[in-house]
């Protein structure tokens, strides 16, 4: 189970980070400043897990992770992992996550009402495509990225974003986390996570 499934309550395992976060597009130090964080959910929430079953998405087993705003950043209850948001837009934000050993791991996450999807993850054939992005980026953008262990590494905020807009455009292979923001302590999740384009919408 993948430590970003840990790291945004979207599994129960903490693993060791340096094996199963080489899939991810990381840096040794958080990019993002301060100025330009958002904070687009509920103060606190619990986030609950889903998994592909059919075409559609159905609850796990794992617990779901609390997490509390605290100024511009959300922290998880156990106080292991930090998450911020920058604007992007169309619901749309860039998500920084961070946590001891881990450096910052950065995605999208889209937010439609309570079901968020988050693609942090890189999928299969990521060397080819970002060969092909490669081959018509800026030279300081090209000079700036590390493909290792199936992951890109960058060291620029400026890198940062350009890599974040191929994975808008679906230039690299990309799979969808998806989950439920629960803002009530009481609340439950739903039966189903439908997939509705683009987007999703919490069904059944």
């Amino acid at each position: 189970m993948s430590v970003l499934r840990r790291v945004l309550g979207l599994g129960v395992t903490l693993a060791i980070s340096l094996v199963l976060a080489a899939c991810t597009l990381s840096s040794d130090t958080d990019l993002i400043a301060t100025d330009t964080l958002v904070t687009p959910l509920p103060a606190h929430f619990s986030m609950f897990p889903f998994k592909l079953d059919g075409a559609d998405y159905a609850p796990t087993d794992d617990a779901p992770i609390d997490y509390a705003l605290d100024g511009s950043a959300y922290i998880a209850g156990d106080r292991s992992m930090t998450i911020r948001f920058a604007p992007l837009g169309d619901d749309t934000y860039l998500i920084a996550a961070s946590g001891a050993d881990l450096g910052a791991l950065y995605g999208t996450i889209r937010i439609d009402a309570d079901v968020v999807a988050i693609r942090m993850v890189f999928g299969d054939g990521l060397a080819t495509a970002i060969e092909a992005a490669m081959a018509t980026a800026p030279a300081a953008i090209v000079a700036d990225i590390a493909v290792v262990d199936g992951g890109i590494k960058v060291g620029r905020r400026e890198t940062l974003d350009y890599v974040i807009g191929l994975i808008e455009a679906g230039a690299l292979p990309t799979s969808p986390l998806v989950a439920w923001i629960g803002s009530d302590g009481n609340a439950r999740p739903p039966a189903r996570i439908i997939a509705d384009g683009d987007r999703f919408k919490a069904g059944g």
